[in-house]
């Protein structure tokens, strides 16, 4: 979980000599940050950098999960990278070129299989109900409304009054299915299944990726897991 990972002894020898450290920002590495500036003089890019954040509710704070929206992450992700990595090494400049544009066109073609696949729900079903309400930018990107339990897992989650609003919701609208993570307890979203009798479609991909057999073990493959498990869940 990035909100309140801590750096380990570990991961400091692995980042030690470390010219360029990237972080998604807007607070979502925030214990991570502060590591940083206490042990490393690696520059620090933020991969956000550029992108209109959409704020969380009630609060005035950008939601971190920028890259859950595949043109986002080709649009500006590549390119802080890309412009960090230059800046670095100016004489690796047509290999980084090179590198981001091939992984750009990989970006924009899930982009456009995404929009494909997401055709399949029906209107009355494109909301995304999970524990964390990590999918806004997925669901401005791709035509859903979206739903958590709580906002942000560093903020309170899974209180009564929290369960409740989402179980009326659920029951209001008559989804035919809510979904789990991967890295959050799921003791919350199995209550909102037993009060409502809505099957739990399975487990999202927000703040982490896969195992290695997992089939969400790269960027790409999550975001397809995903669009699969959302389609699925949500199609008659």
């Amino acid at each position: 979980n990035p909100e309140d990972y801590e750096l380990i002894p570990s991961d400091l020898q692995k980042i030690s000599n470390a010219c360029i450290f990237f972080l998604n920002g807007w607070a979502v590495e925030e214990a991570i940050e502060r590591s940083l500036a206490n042990v490393s003089d690696s520059t620090i890019v933020f991969l956000t950098e550029g992108i209109t954040p959409i704020p969380l509710v009630g609060e005035d704070a950008p939601d971190p999960h920028a890259w859950l929206d595949a043109a986002l992450v080709a649009d500006f992700y590549v390119a802080n990278i890309l412009n960090a990595l230059i800046e670095e090494d100016p004489a690796g400049e047509d290999f980084y070129r090179k590198n981001a544009e091939e992984y750009g066109e990989e970006l924009r073609e899930l982009d456009g299989w995404i929009r494909e696949q997401v055709e399949a729900v029906p209107e009355g079903s494109r909301t995304i109900v999970i524990s964390e309400n990590a999918f806004k930018y997925f669901g401005e990107a791709y035509g859903f409304q979206t739903e958590g339990i709580w906002e942000l897992n560093s903020h309170e989650e899974g209180t009564p009054q929290q369960v409740s609003r989402v179980v009326d919701l659920v029951v209001d609208r008559g989804l035919p299915a809510v979904f789990g993570e991967t890295t959050v307890d799921p003791r919350y979203m199995e209550m909102v299944s037993r009060e409502t009798g809505v099957p739990i479609a399975g487990l999202l991909y927000t703040d982490a990726l896969g195992g290695k057999n997992s089939g969400a073990a790269t960027y790409v493959e999550m975001m397809r897991y995903n669009t699969r498990l959302i389609v699925d869940g949500l199609s008659p």
